[in-house]
């Protein structure tokens, strides 16, 4: 096969590579590969990336490159239940159809034009021999994590949410009593799969989680905003420079996502959970499809971040990564006064790859500082007035060599790392 762009291997997997927006996927059974993608299309639509035959004497696929891509350690504790609730009701669909799924956890699904999608074509295969690893993972991954939450807070946990937790581990994590129905409950799903019975396996993981589901409460975000000028004047400074997607960020950027009527692509990085929580119901619930949201922590260069900044992952060479956009829109300056402001612009301008919105208020010292500087990262700028607030607005961004680091995120969750994910989350529970 040759790839007339550079070729990328994902972390974690021999069998899939990215070729610009593209990904090649290499199967060992090109037949097997066609009937489930024939059952995908028919039964699951637009739930699951789209994926076609690429060559048939090379057993290659095809999908489109979903981006950006928030990972699972990202997930609040709604969208956790949400992604659980979908994996489970497509995991009975499938084997209706003769289909098994051994993979379809929260780490292959992201949030995409509405809707979750599942991202990994490989969580299927046409025979039930895996389908205690869909059992086993649905108890170490998801069920753990609901029990981790009667606990301790979703945001003490950052990135080891969701993540693989050794059983023997998990029995010193929580009471006794729920570890042992929850044994109980592994057993019986054990038992069916054991003795043949796939589907039932799989709709008595579904019976569980419902038991976890309807005790579950969510908040839904309730957006009100008095201040209409300041989102009218970044929609016009989006539309006037033809902006597709952008990275929103700073004090009040889900009021301006909520009141926007700019129909451009927008994620909208929050770092408080339980707001980014609130936030996800809100847009999940009202069906927003060009808005999307994450508390973003699964960070390559966490230990050199220092700890006081605010939305620590706008310094992390992994985020810029995957979520660079059209353009940052930084929505208020005011949580930004303990960062180096060189430090802060050449780390935020990653994200822009046409524009950088900065808001300030009119009174703000910082305003002519940010000012001089912003030209080492755009050829031009501009300052927009609306009312008691300006936007410096830099365009055109200078190209200069990107951040690299060595470290690559590689938390696959796979069983492999199960015992350094629960040798972290138990260091974790010692200090709450």
């Amino acid at each position: 096969m040759v790839l007339e762009e550079k070729e990328k291997i994902i972390a974690g997997s021999n069998k899939v590579k990215i070729c610009g927006n593209r990904v090649f996927r290499y199967v060992d059974n090109i037949d097997d590969a066609k009937k489930i993608i024939a059952v995908c299309q028919n039964k699951l639509g637009e739930g699951v990336v789209g994926t076609k035959v690429y060559s048939e004497e090379e057993n290659l696929l095809e999908h489109e490159f979903i981006s950006p891509i928030i990972h699972s350690g990202e997930y609040t504790e709604s969208m956790a239940y949400d992604v659980t609730e979908i994996a489970l009701n497509t995991a009975i669909k499938m084997a209706d159809c003769g289909v098994y799924s051994f993979d379809l956890l929260p780490h292959n699904y992201t949030y995409h034009n509405g809707k979750w999608i599942l991202y990994d074509f490989g969580a299927f295969e046409m025979t039930p021999k895996n389908v205690k690893t869909q059992v086993r993972g649905c108890f170490k991954i998801c069920f753990s994590a609901f029990e981790l939450s009667k606990i301790i807070q979703r945001k003490y946990l950052k990135h080891y949410y969701l993540n693989c937790i050794k059983t023997s581990a998990l029995s010193k994590m929580i009471p006794v009593y729920s570890f042992a129905v929850l044994e109980l409950k592994s057993l019986a799903c054990k038992l069916l799969y054991m003795s043949g019975f796939y589907k039932q396996s799989y709709v008595l993981l579904k019976n569980i989680f419902q038991s976890y589901n309807k005790k579950y409460v969510r908040k839904i975000y309730e957006s009100t905003y008095e201040n209409l000028a300041r989102v009218y004047t970044l929609d016009g400074i989006l539309a006037q420079n033809s902006v597709h997607n952008a990275f929103i960020t700073g004090r009040n950027a889900e009021l301006y996502a909520c009141f926007s009527k700019n129909n451009c692509r927008k994620f909208v990085y929050l770092e408080d959970y339980e707001l980014c929580d609130e936030f996800y119901n809100y847009i999940y619930k009202s069906g927003k499809s060009n808005i999307s949201t994450a508390v973003l922590y699964p960070m390559i260069q966490d230990d050199e971040i220092p700890e006081e900044y605010h939305y620590r992952a706008l310094y992390d060479s992994f985020a810029h990564e995957r979520f660079e956009s059209d353009a940052v829109v930084i929505t208020d300056l005011n949580d930004f006064s303990n960062v180096d402001e060189d430090v802060f612009l050449d780390n935020v301008s990653m994200f822009g790859k046409n524009l950088m919105v900065l808001g300030f208020k009119l009174n703000d010292g910082r305003c002519e500082s940010i000012c001089e500087k912003i030209s080492k990262y755009y050829k031009f700028y501009e300052c927009v007035e609306s009312e008691d607030y300006v936007f410096v607005v830099g365009k055109n961004r200078i190209e200069r060599s990107r951040k690299t680091c060595e470290k690559e995120y590689t938390n696959n969750n796979r069983r492999e790392c199960e015992i350094l994910h629960s040798k972290k989350i138990l260091k974790i529970l010692k200090k709450s």
